[in-house]
């Protein structure tokens, strides 16, 4: 964990840049807020790490957001030009008052900078190649739009001495570029439409001429501008400095490609530059450089599309992933030495790091880890989980919240279903067959369940569930009950099980939110593992453990 990281706030988060500022951020130790409605953004981009807000800039809701934020990067915006020209009403309340409020919000909540995002759209009008900040000739709805805004980032500095930084960016490309648009950037639209075996799409002539800069490099400068204090009050192009044409693009793409498919033509689209080159002198004075040439951003483009947008779907989807390893271990103290339960040893190796194999086996690779007794002994075991093939980020309890407390306190950071694993217990099965049995369903909530009769476990004090004949949770009976299948220690929750556990208190799962959600009426669906439960609650259930595995009863892998 940093001590003490800097909190920055990024407004359009789940965007292309937005996403990829974020991942930055995030892997340098950062506290990142996220802002998004997710209007135009994708909530999958989003780092689990990130605390998102699914709130639109327009609303006051923002506002206590802003409360101890160190820097904020304002990039939410309706971007689209076809999309904005269609639109001006929109256009205007989304990037003019939008903004305003942003710069509001932070004014009043006394944040150190804002650095936000204008356009290269802003020289459309201008014939002076390469353009310098100086030039500003804004033609579209769009870039005047955001020229409104520039107006308005100068009046906050005028008159509230609001530091800030803008920074127009030129053709930004690489992974997660926006391809659902209306009229998709052309990278994208031309690596998917190629790797389709498609013939993409040129609009006009193919000879309007862009400068194209590679999204990491934007990123170099995004951080510059949060620590060095040159950069106030200025405004900087970024760009490469070179540009292409369209049908050079294409060219390179489909060499790349090793593909002869051409294209097909369309009417020119209105609103455009004809040519987009940057004078990039000013953010060079800084001591920054664009670094990925065209052939080497191509190449990392095609290979996200190809692996990310366009390859079959897992077998088990991307889930948020709680692994939970907060318990004092007092019952197991007395062959635990002191040491958390997670960390107990089975034939070598770890609980945990058994568990986290497992769970990167399943093809997941992003888990929180909730932590509060010893927290310092399971982050140097794990760290970062790169050498088990996962991304590791922990959630410190400094009051024990209970197993449902624990994933309540993460609220900010599920998107969408998560699986929930107990730390302490050892299991194997396959998560592929509980997605779908789960998807099927309909279910709120499936819990894992083994049969005490003809699985593989040591016979631990988990609930007992009671199925009706389609697997439906009837009845939930913590710490005991006359039937065979117990409570596994794994759950798959969607989001709606969050609004049934309040903030801030002790809540278990089975002693507290699983019994009021069937009391509610709620749909729990029980899911039998084909697999093992080894749960190591006492020093007689580590030695049963220990037998079974020794005797390969059960194998490990």
């Amino acid at each position: 964990m940093v001590a003490n990281p800097k909190t920055i706030l990024i407004t359009g988060v789940a965007g292309f840049i937005g996403s990829n500022l974020a991942d930055r951020l995030v892997r340098q130790g950062f506290r990142v807020i996220g802002i998004d409605n997710l209007a135009y953004g994708v909530l999958e981009q989003v780092p689990p790490e990130v605390e998102l807000h699914r709130l639109d800039i327009r609303s006051a809701a923002i506002y206590p957001l802003f409360t101890g934020v160190d820097a904020v990067y304002h990039l939410a915006a309706k971007n689209c030009i076809a999309d904005c020209q269609a639109d001006p009403l929109e256009t205007c309340d989304i990037n003019v008052t939008g903004t305003v409020n942003v710069f509001e919000a932070a004014r009043l909540a006394g944040v150190g900078k804002v650095i936000y995002a204008e356009s290269s759209a802003l020289y459309e009008g201008s014939q002076i190649m390469p353009t310098p900040e100086s030039e500003v000739s804004p033609q579209s709805l769009y870039a005047v739009s955001k020229f409104a805004g520039m107006a308005f980032a100068e009046a906050y500095r005028r008159f509230f001495g609001l530091r800030t930084t803008a920074l127009r960016y030129f053709c930004v490309y690489g992974p997660r570029q926006d391809y659902r648009r209306t009229i998709p950037p052309v990278m994208s639209a031309f690596i998917i439409k190629l790797l389709q075996a498609q013939p993409p799409t040129i609009y006009g002539s193919g000879e309007k001429r862009r400068d194209f800069i590679y999204v990491d490099d934007v990123n170099d400068f995004h951080l510059l501008c949060l620590e060095d204090s040159r950069t106030d009050g200025q405004v900087y192009n970024l760009g490469s400095g070179v540009n292409y044409s369209v049908r050079e693009i294409f060219d390179t793409i489909a060499q790349l490609l090793d593909t002869d498919r051409g294209f097909v033509q369309a009417l020119d689209l209105p609103g455009e530059a004809q040519t987009t080159l940057a004078d990039i002198s000013a953010a060079r004075a800084l001591g920054w450089e664009p670094r990925v040439s065209l052939t080497q951003g191509l190449q990392a483009s095609i290979e996200f599309i190809r692996s990310q947008v366009l390859a079959p779907s897992p077998s088990v989807p991307p889930l948020g992933v709680l692994v939970l390893a907060a318990g004092k271990s007092t019952r197991i103290q007395p062959v635990s030495g002191g040491r958390p339960k997670p960390l107990l040893e089975v034939q070598g190796r770890t609980v945990l790091e058994r568990n986290l194999t497992w769970l990167a086996e399943q093809g997941l690779d992003r888990v929180w880890i909730n932590l509060h007794y010893r927290p310092e002994e399971i982050q140097a075991a794990i760290g970062d989980g790169s050498a088990l093939g996962l991304r590791v980020s922990y959630s410190l309890e400094p009051e024990i919240r209970g197993t449902a407390g624990a994933y309540k306190q993460l609220e900010p950071h599920w998107r969408g279903p998560t699986l929930v694993v107990y730390g302490d217990s050892l299991v194997r099965f396959n998560l592929k067959q509980l997605w779908q049995e789960h998807r099927q369903s309909g279910a709120v909530a499936t819990i894992a369940l083994f049969d005490q009769t003809r699985h593989p476990n040591t016979a631990i004090a988990g609930g007992r569930v009671h199925l009706d004949g389609q697997g439906k949770v009837k009845a939930f009976q913590e710490g005991g009950g006359d039937s065979p299948l117990v409570n596994a220690g794994v759950y798959l929750l969607e989001l709606a099980v969050l609004g049934h556990i309040p903030p801030g208190q002790f809540w278990d799962f089975g002693r507290d939110l699983f019994p009021s959600m069937l009391t509610a009426g709620y749909h729990l669906q029980g899911h039998l593992i084909d697999g093992y439960c080894l749960g190591l609650d006492t020093p007689d259930s580590y030695a049963c453990a220990l037998e079974l595995t020794q005797s390969e009863i059960v194998k490990l892998s």
